[in-house]
């Protein structure tokens, strides 16, 4: 996997016209070609509860009635490279509700206090139904190789569960609970609500268009297991609920120092033994972080130090975050052939 995150409204002007559109979908597969890329993961939903496709499920689209996002599509299939539609699963509105939560208040997680985050919670059904139903619309529209779930997950943060979840948690508590225990029971409870949510995204693209890949992207080996997110992913590759998957690979000079290259490769090498462990291992690759809120890198050999690397530890591909930060670098890579002949070092 060769491929790179892609903010439409970075790369196609939203209040461009339809030629300016066309000509920046075109200019921008044309470099994805060239370079030997061979897939594209735009993004249909952001993490303010808006969407880049011709929705009838969102009640923002950035677009408006026009649908860029097809025509990206079938100019990538021309270009034989996949397209993998990126969802914002649980994200809308980060500290505050926006999107779908304005509407339905009671779907969202909470702070301490009790006041709504802008976070979906994975525990209501009726929610769930909702996200579910975004990827079954997206899927029998585009017939897209795959849909990639970004923010799967509870935010990184201690919080309340939305009202009627926090309910039925309760009811379960058997009598005379410890503190302890109680906590145990939450983090299970957490992941096992998160894991039918991700069971339902796996049966709904593959009723909807049969050989449709599911995947997602981790934190990475460290939020597997007992973590405040509940992002269980070995869990969900072992019960053949995902077809790829791709972690982080965030750790920059500037945020680690002189340890930055031992702990990526620790946390690469520790996710690749944690999907081999699995018995069903899928194909795994990690997000090359250009420039993130973690850190960037600073040069094309920064880059090229980090595809080694990954090679090494034995991922099977990356995916660039994102492609509008990657682009000031791609002549350099493309006289090397960095991108093309990953991961063949």
């Amino acid at each position: 996997l060769r491929a790179s995150y892609f903010h439409p409204n970075r790369v196609i002007p939203p209040n461009g016209t339809p030629q300016e559109q066309t000509t920046a979908i075109r200019t921008a597969l044309d470099r994805f070609e060239s370079s030997g890329f061979n897939a594209i993961f735009p993004y249909f939903t952001g993490s303010s509860g808006d969407a880049y496709y011709s929705s009838t499920l969102h009640a923002t689209r950035v677009y408006g009635e026009r649908d860029p996002l097809a025509e990206l599509i079938r100019e990538a299939r021309q270009r034989r490279i996949h397209v993998y539609p990126v969802l914002c699963v649980t994200v809308c509105g980060n500290d505050a509700p926006t999107g779908i939560l304005k509407e339905h208040p009671d779907w969202a997680l909470r702070h301490l206090d009790g006041s709504p985050l802008g976070y979906v919670s994975p525990a209501h059904p009726e929610a769930r139904k909702w996200l579910v139903s975004v990827a079954d619309e997206i899927v029998r529209k585009y017939q897209p190789d795959g849909i990639i779930l970004d923010y799967i997950r509870y935010h990184n943060r201690p919080l309340l569960l939305d009202p009627a979840a926090d309910q039925r948690f309760l009811a379960s508590l058997p009598a005379e609970v410890t503190p302890e225990q109680e906590k145990a029971l939450m983090q299970q409870f957490k992941e096992d609500e998160l894991t039918e949510l991700v069971r339902l995204y796996s049966e709904a693209v593959r009723n909807a268009r049969s050989g449709t890949l599911l995947g997602i992207y981790s934190w990475g080996p460290h939020v597997a297991a007992n973590h405040q997110i509940a992002q269980c992913w070995p869990r969900w590759v072992k019960d053949g609920y995902l077809d790829l998957v791709n972690v982080s690979g965030y750790y920059h000079h500037d945020k680690y120092g002189d340890k930055y290259l031992e702990m990526f490769e620790q946390k690469m090498r520790s996710a690749v033994e944690l999907n081999r462990g699995t018995g069903r291992p899928v194909p795994l690759s990690f997000a090359l972080g250009v420039e993130t809120s973690h850190g960037k890198v600073h040069s094309a050999d920064d880059i090229r130090i980090y595809l080694n690397k990954a090679a090494e530890s034995q991922l099977d591909g990356f995916v660039a975050f994102t492609w509008n930060t990657l682009l000031p670098y791609l002549d350099e890579l493309d006289q090397t052939g960095d991108i093309r002949n990953f991961p063949d070092r």
